[in-house]
């Protein structure tokens, strides 16, 4: 009998994501659902707080980046 794949593997393990707005709504989803797929994701937004929630239950998988992109410099 052939064996069953392996369902964990994941075609994110070991790439990188980007996600702006990462700290909340649709970005903090995206964060959460690479991440839980095995990507490493750079979190982008305003609010350090909520990105620093994020970047600690997965320590060495992510970092999160305090930066308004609205901020025309």
């Amino acid at each position: 009998m052939p064996s069953e794949p392996d369902i964990k593997q994941s075609y994110f393990l070991g790439k990188v994501v980007l996600i702006t707005g990462a700290s909340s709504g649709i970005g903090r989803a995206l964060a959460y659902w690479y991440l839980n797929n095995g990507a490493k994701v750079a979190l982008v937004g305003r609010d350090i707080i909520e990105l620093n929630k994020i970047a600690k239950e997965f320590p060495g998988q992510s970092m999160a980046i305090q930066c308004d992109l609205t901020v025309d410099i």
